[in-house]
C-alpha cells in the first residue's frame, strides 16, 4: 500500500497541485502511522523527487520530509534535497525584501499561507501592473521559505545532520541575511549553534570541586541547568556533589519525554561563567565564553527560587552529557579563584 501511494505522489507531483497535495496526504496517512523503518523507506524515495518541482510543491514535499523525520526516518536520503531548497528560497527570499524595501518603503509582509494575501502582495510590489514570473517566484519564496524552515530545523535536531550539514556556512550566510526581516528564523538560529561533543568545566565554589563533561544536542540553558543537576547531584556517589537530584519527570522533560511535567521545571542553582558574568538561562549553551581553552560553568548557590515550565526547546532533539573526569583539587581551585567576582544583574 505504502509503495503504491507513494507511486500516485511521483506522478502527482509532476501535475496539478491540487493532485499533489492530495498525493502527499495520501502518503502521511499509510506513513504517518507506521514505524521508523517504513518511514525510512518513504523517506529514500521522496529524497529523489525534489528536481525540477515548482516552489510551492517543493516546499510541502520538504514539509512531508520533516513530518517523516519526526516519526523516526532517517534523514539522510533527503538532507541535501532540503538544505538546497531552503538556500534556494532563501535566496529568492532576500531578493524579494530588498525589492520590497525599495518599492514600498516598509518592512516586508507577514509570510502568511493565504491565496488572496499573496495576490496583493505581488500586486503591490510590481506597483499596481501585472506581475512578470521572476517576481511572482521571488514572493513565492518569500511565502514558502517558513515551509522549508519547518522542514531544516526538524532535520537538525538529529545530531547526524548537524555534524555533516552539507553547504552549512551558505546556510548560515543566508540565515544572518534574513534574520532581521523574518520572526521565523530564531529556531533554526539556534540549532546552527548547537554544539555537540563540547568539553564543559564545571565548578562548585562553595565545595571547591570541579568536573569536566561533555555535552551534546542542548538547546538552550534551561535545559543545560537541569542536565547538570541531574548529572552532577546524587545522594551516593561521592565523586558528585551531595543533593537530591532532580526527579525523574524533570529529567525526562529534559531529555526525550513529556516537555512539560507536573509542578513544572526547578531550578537547583546560579550559574556563572569563566568571566563571571550571569548565565542567562534564555540563552544557549555556545553563549558560554571559551577561557583558556574550555567553556566554563560555575554551580553557585540559587539566590531565589526558579521555575520554567518545558524541560527542551526541542522536542526531537536528544541531548547529550557524559562525565568525563573529576578535576583534582589543585586544579578546580585554580580554575575557581580565576573567575572575577561580578555583581549579578537581576533578572527581568
Amino acid at each position: 500500500m505504502i509503495d503504491r501511494v507513494l507511486g500516485e505522489l511521483e506522478s502527482a507531483l509532476h501535475a496539478d497541485g491540487a493532485a499533489a497535495g492530495r498525493a502527499m496526504q495520501a502518503v502521511w496517512q499509510q506513513v504517518g502511522a507506521a514505524d521508523a523503518a517504513a518511514a525510512t523507506r518513504a523517506l529514500e524515495r521522496i529524497g529523489s523527487l525534489f528536481d525540477g518541482l515548482p516552489p510551492g510543491r517543493g516546499s510541502r514535499l520538504a514539509v512531508l520530509a520533516g513530518a517523516l523525520v519526526e516519526r523516526g526516518a532517517d534523514p539522510a536520503p533527503a538532507v541535501a534535497a532540503v538544505v538546497d531548497g531552503w538556500l534556494e528560497a532563501a535566496e529568492a527570499a532576500t531578493e524579494f525584501a530588498r525589492r520590497w524595501r525599495l518599492a514600498v518603503r516598509l518592512a516586508p509582509p507577514e509570510p502568511v499561507d493565504d491565496p488572496a494575501t499573496f495576490e496583493a502582495v505581488v500586486t503591490r510590489l510590481a506597483g499596481g501592473e501585472p506581475a512578470d514570473e521572476g517576481l511572482r517566484r521571488l514572493a513565492a519564496a518569500w511565502f514558502m521559505l517558513g515551509q522549508w524552515t519547518m522542514a531544516l530545523t526538524t532535520f537538525l535536531q538529529r545530531a547526524a545532520v548537524r555534524a555533516g550539514l552539507p553547504r552549512r556556512e551558505e546556510v548560515e550566510d543566508a540565515v544572518e541575511a534574513l534574520q532581521d526581516v523574518r520572526y521565523d528564523l530564531d529556531w533554526l538560529v539556534d540549532l546552527l549553534r548547537v554544539l555537540d561533543d563540547e568539553e564543559i568545566l564545571v565548578l562548585h565554589r562553595p565545595s571547591g570541586r570541579g568536573w569536566a563533561l561533555t555535552v551534546g544536542g542542548i538547546g538552550d540553558n534551561f535545559q543545560l541547568h537541569t542536565l547538570l543537576a541531574a548529572t552532577l547531584l546524587s545522594m551516593t556517589d561521592d565523586r558528585l556533589l551531595p543533593g537530591m537530584p532532580p526527579p525523574a519527570a524533570e529529567v525526562a522533560a529534559a531529555t526525550d519525554g513529556p516537555l512539560r511535567p507536573d509542578g513544572g521545571m526547578q531550578a537547583r542553582f546560579h550559574l556563572v561563567d569563566g568571566e563571571g558574568h550571569w548565565i542567562w538561562n534564555e540563552g544557549v549553551p555556545a553563549d558560554i565564553p571559551v577561557v583558556d581553552g574550555a567553556r566554563v560553568v560555575l554551580l553557585d548557590p540559587l539566590a531565589e527560587a526558579r521555575t520554567w515550565e518545558a524541560g527542551r526547546q526541542f522536542a526531537q532533539m536528544v541531548p547529550t552529557v557524559r562525565l568525563v573526569r573529576v578535576l583534582d583539587r589543585d586544579e578546580a581551585a585554580l580554575r575557581i579563584v580565576s573567575v572575577p567576582t561580578i555583581a549579578t544583574p537581576q533578572h527581568p
